[in-house]
């Protein structure tokens, strides 16, 4: 069971949605991990929109597709191949501008290969640091485990070599 209410809350004069997502399942897991990158935040998120991700991690991805004629918007889907073989085809929910902050969030769709969890969201927030010009970037991924999977670990530690990643190419 999945429900999305969208919620609005004011950030200065803008006006923003932004999905709440609430499941049934008490083994539902939030994982929130962030970097500073040192790039305005223009920048950052002039790749992150493009789904630039072969660009961004390439250790990891090969390529990125979109998959339909309206790329980066809401309810456009884009497939992402992956070093290993996987592929995994992702819908947009949020793509979202505000005048401080930029979001970006997709569910995966479908995948080519056997996965220890479901109904997986990923959200990429860009915040501007104005004293110094740098971005801080939040990656939350959210998900309901399978039994006996080690999910957790793995998303983690996926999320966290992308976000090095995104610190060692904004930092060339």
């Amino acid at each position: 069971f999945l429900c999305v209410l969208s919620l609005c809350c004011s950030l200065k004069t803008a006006k923003v949605s932004y999905p709440y997502v609430m499941r049934e399942k008490t083994n539902h897991v939030k994982q929130v991990e962030s970097t500073v990158v040192n790039a305005a935040i223009e920048r950052v998120w002039g790749k992150i929109s493009k789904l630039a991700f072969d660009d961004l991690f390439p250790k990891r991805i090969t390529s990125v597709k979109k998959l339909n004629e309206t790329p980066n918007m809401v309810g456009s889907v884009f497939q992402i191949n992956y070093v290993d073989g996987s592929i995994r085809k992702n819908k947009v929910t949020v793509f979202d501008v505000t005048n401080d902050f930029r979001f970006l969030q997709w569910t995966l769709v479908w995948i080519n290969k056997e996965i220890d969890y479901e109904n997986f969201y990923t959200t990429i927030t860009l915040t501007p640091i104005t004293e110094t010009k740098q971005t801080l970037v939040t990656w939350v991924t959210e998900y309901d485990p399978k039994k006996n999977g080690d999910a957790q670990v793995e998303v983690q530690e996926t999320k966290l070599d992308s976000l090095k990643s995104l610190r060692e190419y904004f930092n060339n």
